[in-house]
């Protein structure tokens, strides 16, 4: 069974990957074009949508990538569309834009996880920078999702199990921390094997810690 996690990137595969992930432009006027034009330059893939609605109804929210976000727009506002991204628990990152924000809403904005938020017009280069530490985030997010499915699969005393094994503890020492037979203990760690598949547990715990530090420097979440 394929990783779920794959290896460490290396730089040019780093970089065609962020070619390659997806950047959406939401905004009701022209500046969506401009932006759109200045980021193809640079061959990002980008999309732009008129409306909250329409970005909404078109994109799977569990694909991650990076949405530049108008923060007024006629219908559903950007604080709305950033509110349902929470709900959904997407990783998509967002970067607001605005011609005129009052200070509830940045600071709103920015507690419910921005990565920047910026007045009308922004320089493309500061843009284009600032989606480069959006996809880090975004990777991070998409990174932690992914492995915290794969730790919510696990009964509650197979992850005891777990946090364990990640401690270093042999089988007979968890088995005694527990009040669990060694035997009962090897069951468990065979059925934590056959769930995570080919990531060992040391693995899933290593890179779930690492997605949350990367986060933690940023939002200060764990």
């Amino acid at each position: 069974q394929p990783s779920l996690c794959p290896a460490p990137l290396s730089a040019m595969e780093e970089k065609r990957s962020r070619i390659a992930a997806p950047v959406w432009v939401v905004d009701n006027d022209d500046v969506r074009q401009t932006i759109r034009f200045a980021l193809a330059t640079h061959g990002m893939n980008v999309r732009t949508f008129p409306s909250g609605e329409a970005f909404l109804e078109e994109v799977d929210l569990d694909r991650p990538g990076v949405l530049v976000l108008d923060l007024h727009m006629k219908g559903i506002g950007g604080l709305e569309v950033q509110e349902k991204l929470r709900s959904a628990q997407s990783s998509i990152a967002v970067i607001f834009l605005s011609g005129s924000a009052d200070m509830r809403s940045v600071v709103r904005a920015m507690e419910n996880g921005a990565v920047s938020f910026f007045e009308k017009p922004v320089a493309p280069e500061v843009l284009y920078f600032t989606i480069g530490k959006a996809l880090d985030i975004c990777e991070a997010l998409q990174e932690k999702r992914t492995l915290k499915l794969l730790l919510d699969n696990l009964s509650r005393r197979e992850r005891e199990v777990l946090e364990l094994l990640y401690q270093g503890k042999r089988n007979q020492e968890v088995a005694e921390l527990l009040n669990l037979s060694t035997r009962t203990v090897e069951v468990h760690r065979a059925h934590i094997s056959r769930k995570l598949g080919s990531i060992t547990p040391i693995q899933l715990l290593s890179r779930l810690n690492a997605a949350n530090e990367r986060l933690a420097k940023r939002f200060g979440w764990d």
